[in-house]
């Protein structure tokens, strides 16, 4: 008999340099926690792929300078989004 190993594997964010910066197993639990995880990285810009474990274990880690503020950015784009919604309400005469 042939023994087929599947190969175990894992969601990695990659930087653009093309080195990892976050690696997560692709386990059966804790699901809810790897898709908040995989949305934040997707949020800050990473690329996100699965891959197998034996591949990771290959790549290098990336040592980019990170800026921590990115998420603080989104967030006042956000709110500066929902300005703009209700000026453009209150311009057209939709006062909410």
């Amino acid at each position: 008999m042939i023994d087929m190993k599947i190969p175990e594997m894992a969601f990695v964010g990659i930087c653009s340099c093309g080195k990892l910066v976050y690696a997560g197993m692709d386990g059966k639990g804790e699901k809810r926690e790897r898709n908040k995880e995989v949305m934040e990285l997707i949020r800050d810009g990473y690329k996100v792929d699965r891959i197998s474990v034996e591949k990771v274990r290959q790549m290098e880690w990336c040592n980019c300078e990170r800026k921590a503020i990115h998420r603080e950015c989104h967030a006042a784009q956000h709110e500066l989004w929902e300005i703009e919604q209700k000026l453009n309400a209150d311009i057209k005469g939709e006062v909410k």
